[in-house]
């Protein structure tokens, strides 16, 4: 090989020491590895392409360290594919079926001779073993659900091949049983909501509130008829089924119809429907929710959501039986029983009525269902709930101060009170008329929280009649006696009005003081004046504003009708009043 001194001038350019030049171009040698960090080489070569004979000059090697980008090629061929790897059958009913993809996606054939379960039962997958797959071919297989899945699962199958790698398909998830019995709406059914809060009582009675749940939990109870008409064999079926699903399934994951939200399909819809025309506004469907198209109690489908509308629902795959108008339609929730024993009555050897508990799986924020609770009035940073309290019964009511007696039984005792003042704990019945009023106590519900929250609520009597006229600039009232200054005067449960006047606009204001008139009457002083003359007579009614929360976290639905539902709450004085 010659050999010359000298510089490169340029690309092509080489000056011998004598100053004489030679011609030359650059090839580059190359080697690139795969991936994977490892080193690519490249070797530079000058060649001489005029005055002398081609010849090669060696430089010195320069070794660089990259990486290959990956290219489509890399991510999808030459590898097995299970599609899908994972399934999820998290409130999956028994007749749950899908199709298993297993793709070859080298460029030569492959060869499956095993598809190996691990920790699984209750399930039907049967590929086809051994397999010789050609290059890029797909095969799907069929994997669906048993009754006799367990209540949870998680396991995997793994597909052995004996000239490639052995992927995995992973399946887990809580199973449920479809219940297809209905609520017997000769009695009401109820469902409850539970919230969940931490109450820490000083000894006045002043609160501190800490929420432990995020969202409300919920139980559905029903009473249902176990009978099929006039048709007593039928129904002896139908009994027999019932016990048989509560002896197989008592403690295993169901699938149970929102009995409150079903529904009757207005047209007949053929096999293969994926979209069905039903009003869903406030109705407990969601987005991969479940779905019951129901003929018969062994006659009927579950079907699931992919997306919905108000008016429609779209499902994820389409219907496999024709249904006639006035089918039941329903959504349908994974629950499971809420106690071990559930009650029944037999009316005769094949009728029975029975009594089912049921506690919501899944825990959410009521998505569907709710009408969000924005305040029409607000109070010292507080809303003031404004809905008076159903008198279809009596509303009870309890005035409390817990109390130590201190009694030696020698003689003279003693009592110590923890409150300086009483709480008093009342009812508030609410009879809810419409699906959307329904919703809307849902949306209040939440913004509660169950006791977390507080609030301001009128006790809505005459508490307070004027006895004076009084003008626009007045800070005081003249009022009927009442005993305020001598018992109430300390009491934080009573230092609030509400002026309701005669067009439905309220007023409030906070007492700050009172006097005894020489009259027999008190006198009140108002935080700031009503701002119009007034007399008595420009109000429905003056009653004392109460600050005040939900006694309990579990407020029960009473449903009368599908659309008709009855509330009874109480609530509790708060002593921290802003």
């Amino acid at each position: 090989m010659a050999t010359y001194t000298g510089f490169v001038q340029s690309n092509n350019l080489f000056v011998n020491d004598d100053d004489t030049f030679l011609n030359l171009s650059i090839n580059t040698r190359s080697e690139v590895f795969a991936h994977d960090g490892e080193e690519a080489q490249l070797i530079p070569e000058w060649v001489i392409t005029t005055g002398v004979s081609a010849t090669n000059i060696d430089f010195d090697e320069v070794v660089r360290t990259g990486v290959k980008w990956e290219t489509y090629s890399d991510i999808f061929y030459n590898r097995i594919w299970i599609i899908p790897s994972s399934l999820d059958l998290t409130g999956a009913p028994t007749s749950f079926s899908t199709t298993i993809s297993v793709w070859n996606s080298y460029f030569v054939q492959k060869t499956m001779t095993a598809a190996t379960p691990t920790n699984i039962s209750g399930i039907t997958f049967a590929p086809t073993v051994p397999h010789t797959f050609n290059a890029l071919e797909i095969q799907g297989y069929n994997l669906a659900l048993t009754p006799a899945a367990p209540a949870s699962i998680n396991g995997n199958y793994q597909f052995i091949f004996s000239d490639a790698e052995d992927p995995y398909l992973l399946i887990s998830g809580v199973l449920s049983v479809t219940f297809p019995f209905f609520h017997n709406w000769e009695n009401t059914m109820l469902e409850r909501i539970s919230y969940l809060t931490n109450v820490i009582e000083s000894k006045s009675g002043k609160e501190q509130r800490v929420r432990l749940r995020k969202y409300p939990r919920r139980q559905l109870e029903y009473n249902t008829l176990v009978a099929s008409g006039n048709d007593i064999d039928n129904t002896a079926i139908q009994r027999v089924l019932f016990h048989n699903q509560f002896t197989f399934g008592k403690s295993k994951t169901w699938l149970i119809p929102v009995c409150q939200d079903y529904r009757y399909v207005g047209y007949d819809l053929p096999s293969g429907t994926s979209t069905i025309n039903v009003d869903t506004q406030y109705h407990d469907y969601v987005d991969n929710g479940y779905v019951l198209l129901y003929k018969a109690y062994d006659d009927y489908e579950v079907v699931r959501i992919d997306s919905l509308t108000t008016s429609t629902i779209t499902l994820i795959a389409p219907t496999t039986q024709d249904y006639a108008r006035n089918s039941i339609i329903v959504p349908m929730r994974q629950s499971v029983f809420s106690d071990e024993t559930s009650n029944g009555e037999s009316l005769t050897y094949e009728i029975e009525t029975f009594s089912t508990a049921w506690d919501v799986m899944v825990q959410d924020s009521l998505q569907n269902r709710t009408v969000p609770y924005i305040p029409t009035y607000v109070y010292k940073g507080y809303d003031v709930y404004m809905q008076t309290s159903d008198f279809s019964s009596n509303n009870s009511v309890e005035v409390y101060n817990p109390q130590r007696r201190l009694d030696n039984n020698t003689g003279i005792f003693s009592i110590d009170s923890r409150y300086k003042s009483t709480k008093e704990r009342t009812d508030l019945r609410l009879l809810l008329k419409t699906k959307r009023e329904i919703a809307e106590f849902l949306g209040f519900l939440d913004y509660r929280a169950g006791r977390l929250n507080s609030m301001w609520v009128p006790t809505y009597s005459k508490d307070i009649q004027i006895t004076q006229a009084g003008s626009s600039g007045d800070t005081t009232i003249k009022i009927k006696n009442i005993g305020y200054g001598l018992f109430m005067q300390d009491a934080d449960t009573r230092k609030d009005l509400v002026f309701m006047k005669t067009d439905g606009t309220p007023l409030f204001r906070r007492i700050t003081g009172s006097s005894q008139d020489p009259s027999g009457d008190e006198v009140l002083s108002l935080d700031s004046s009503l701002g119009f003359n007034f007399t008595n007579n420009d109000f429905r009614y003056i009653s004392f504003l109460r600050f005040s929360r939900l006694d309990s976290d579990i407020t029960e639905l009473s449903y009368i009708t599908t659309d008709v539902a009855q509330v009874n709450m109480k609530i509790v004085d708060v002593f921290e009043i802003p």
